[in-house]
This record gives structure tokens, sequence and C-alpha cells, in this order.
């Protein structure tokens, strides 16, 4: 009886936490530590054209990596432009352009699924020709602190 008395009294004294429970402290990050932040990201490979109720669609889906090359969510304004993959041209036409802001607490709600852990966003097409098309997609994030990245895919026709 004494011994258990001793260990429970040790486990309160150690600073030991429940399952479920949150250590205590105000959720400050401590000076000198690292803040995972996005520093690259994908195309992510289930980008598609797709119908809608009879609307085209380009489902974009975007991956943000720390520098761990984790998966990590990350607040900014999203730039998507779409340009015709077909010319044989050095400078490819520009079909769409779309800006989409992810900067609270709501838009995260909206466009980042946890399964994938990837942001969708569903552009819409006004001409379903374009989807049956070869295109490039270059996406654009431009975040509070002034940083940028950017990425391009290829974008498979609708069959």
């Amino acid at each position: 009886m004494r011994w258990t008395l001793f260990i429970l009294l040790l486990m309160s004294l150690g600073g030991c936490t429940s399952k479920g429970q949150q250590p205590a402290g105000d959720g400050a990050p401590l000076a000198g530590a690292w803040q995972p932040q996005p520093v690259a990201m994908r195309v992510y490979p289930a980008t598609r054209f797709m119908q809608r109720r009879g609307q085209p669609l380009l489902e974009a889906r975007v991956e943000l990596f720390d520098a761990m090359n984790d998966s990590i969510k990350g607040s900014g304004t999203f730039r998507f432009e779409l340009y015709d993959g077909q010319g044989a041209s050095d400078e490819p036409q520009r079909l769409y352009t779309w800006d989409v802001e992810v900067l609270s607490f709501s838009a995260h709600q909206q466009h980042y699924d946890p399964i994938t852990r990837t942001y969708v966003f569903p552009l819409r097409l006004d001409d379903l020709a374009v989807a049956q098309r070869k295109t490039l997609l270059r996406v654009v994030l431009s975040r509070d602190t002034g940083r940028r990245l950017e990425v391009e895919a290829s974008i498979a026709p609708l069959p």
C-alpha cells in the first residue's frame, strides 16, 4: 500500500499527463524554437479536369511542405494560371487566371482536405473544349512574409 502511494506521488510530481490532456503552458513558442512553415509545394497528382452538374472545372490540388519535406498547412493567396499546352510557340497562351485567398480559419476549412493533406480548389471553366486538350497549370503562393512559392504541372485532358 505504501509503495502504491509513493508511486502515485512520484507520478504527480513528475509532470505526467493523462492521455487527452494538454500540458500546461500558454501555447507561445519558446525562444529559438523552430516554427514549421511552407518552403515548397507541388501540384498534387490527383489534379484533374472534371464536370460537376454540367459545369466544366479544373479541380486543382496543392500540397505544401516544410523544411523536413512533410506536408503542412499554410496561409496566403494562391494564384492559378492555366496555359495552352499544345502550341509549338515559345510563349504559351494564358487561358485562365484565378486568385484564391486562404487566410482565414473558414477558408482553410473550405479548401483543406485532411485525408490527402492538400488544398482543393474547384476552378470554374467557361469552355469545355479547354478541358479536352493538354494544358499547363502554374501555381504561385504569395505569403504575408513576402515569400513566394511557385510550381508548374501538365494537366491531362478529359478522356
